[in-house]
């Protein structure tokens, strides 16, 4: 079960809003298939597994660290798989959370007689899964915080210069990355600064949906982001803003959703929860730091991709990554661990979970 939790990690930043999980296929003592869940859409763990296992899936004990799927998805019931391999035992690290499916495929299994043993490094499991419990229980797309910054965590000069921190190919890692996601979410001082474009290039996949936190509405409507994206934006902004400003982006196309203002904002509760009953289900918060901060003090970041460059600006004026988050002691940061660390051209591509407890 270690070696399946070690090889569900791997799939964390590609499975989002799915779980990571990991299978390990084991004969007479010994492992002879394993797998994970790689991409959204992609095998299950148990299928990577036992297609790896071949022939001797047959008789076989099978590890995995979360009750099979038992329904039809996007793609066929793992549960139903297992038994036609030809598996004996099936040991489980936790039952799926999710009410309508939690235990079904425990007595799908049992029923077609396979010795079935659940909640074996069941807390492990269970942390494995923690961005899809937070999705599930909060009603809210997974949140994958992004940035680029030079060693001493800046991401442009005092001037605002930020082209560019991080390598070619770099950058074009980020658009995979995208392409991954449903959505895309910027602050509105992004776009006023930057006019960025928030669409894939340089790969191949569909652009996210741009999404942007605009309280005052002060987004150009001549925005890139509003003029050459393959998505309809959406723009969430204060409940006072002036409605015939509104009328005008939503005669351009553009969803405007009026929403709460707290003290630093439009209230990120309110814009999760819209977006969950949009059907997203993966959003990448680029910035800037602000947003970023926001997002972090509010407890709804499950996972980071931060990119470091061989660079130290060493300017105290220079802007950071994050900004906005109030702490006093050491024992109030935000708990990360690292998945995965590789090199992208000199660059440090850096892959984590947060390992504190996710917000509703």
């Amino acid at each position: 079960m270690s070696q399946a939790i070690d090889l569900a990690k791997r799939g964390a930043g590609f499975v989002e809003p799915n779980p990571c999980v990991g299978a390990v296929v084991v004969k007479e003592g010994k492992i002879v298939g394993q797998g994970y869940h790689e991409a959204l859409g992609g095998p299950h763990a148990e299928v990577n597994a036992i297609h790896a296992a071949g022939v001797h899936a047959r008789g076989a004990d099978l590890y995995v660290t979360l009750e099979p799927c038992s329904t039809q998805g996007r793609t066929p019931p793992c549960s139903e798989f297992v038994v036609d391999a030809g598996i004996r035992r099936v040991f489980i690290g936790c039952v799926d959370p999710n009410p309508q499916h939690g235990g079904r495929a425990l007595l799908s299994l049992k029923a077609n007689g396979l010795d079935v043993t659940c909640g074996l490094l069941e807390s492990e499991c269970q942390e494995l899964i923690a961005p899809f419990v937070a999705s599930l229980s909060a009603k809210r797309p997974v949140i994958m915080a992004k940035w680029a910054s030079t060693l001493d965590g800046k991401i442009a000069t005092k001037t605002g210069d930020s082209k560019w921190i991080t390598s070619k190919t770099a950058r074009a890692l980020v658009h995979e990355e995208r392409a991954r996601c449903d959505g895309i979410l910027v602050g509105s001082g992004t776009i006023l600064a930057d006019d960025p474009h928030l669409g894939v290039r340089h790969v191949s996949g569909d652009s996210p949906a741009p999404i942007i936190l605009d309280t005052s509405l002060q987004t150009p409507v001549d925005a890139k982001v509003l003029t050459e994206i393959e998505r309809q934006p959406i723009i969430y902004c204060g409940d006072n803003v002036d409605p015939s400003r509104i009328k005008s982006f939503r005669s351009f196309g553009v969803v405007v959703v009026c929403c709460p203002v707290t003290e630093d904002g439009v209230d990120l509760k309110f814009v999760l929860r819209d977006l969950h009953e949009r059907g997203f289900g993966r959003i990448l918060v680029e910035g800037g730091a602000q947003v970023l901060g926001s997002f972090f003090q509010g407890g709804y970041v499950d996972l980071v991709q931060v990119y470091l460059a061989p660079k130290v600006l060493g300017d105290v004026d220079a802007l950071g990554a994050i900004r906005g988050r109030q702490v006093e002691f050491m024992a109030d940061t935000v708990d990360l661990e690292w998945l995965h660390v590789e090199l992208a051209d000199g660059d440090l591509r850096l892959f984590g979970r947060v390992l504190s407890d996710p917000q509703s």
